[in-house]
């Protein structure tokens, strides 16, 4: 296994009412999310100009979190309805025009 890094979850997480009323699809982009946020400040560059991403944050789109989930059953639709449900319980933001996400 190679040394990514980790993440700390608690197990109250499934008890929740974002995991208890999520579908499986819905959780498991919950979970590819919170692997795909960064751990430490990273310098991303995007059209010429360069940006700071901190912790918490990640840049992405929709076909990257789809490919990130490997799942057949999670596909563009599902990833926004879940982006949309996610923001809307105020367990994420997003910054749409760089798709920037903060956990």
């Amino acid at each position: 296994m190679s040394d990514n890094g980790w993440i700390k979850l608690y197990r109250e997480l499934i008890d929740k009412p974002i995991w208890i009323n999520s579908t499986p699809e819905q959780n498991r982009i919950l979970i590819t999310l919170l692997c795909m946020a960064n751990h430490e400040p990273k310098k991303w560059e995007w059209k010429g100009k360069p940006y700071e991403v901190r912790e918490g944050q990640f840049i992405t789109s929709i076909a990257s979190i789809v490919e990130k989930c490997r799942c057949k059953d999670v596909t563009d639709k599902k990833v926004r309805t879940a982006l949309e449900r996610f923001e809307n319980l105020e367990f994420l933001a997003r910054e749409t025009s760089l798709s920037l996400i903060h956990i």
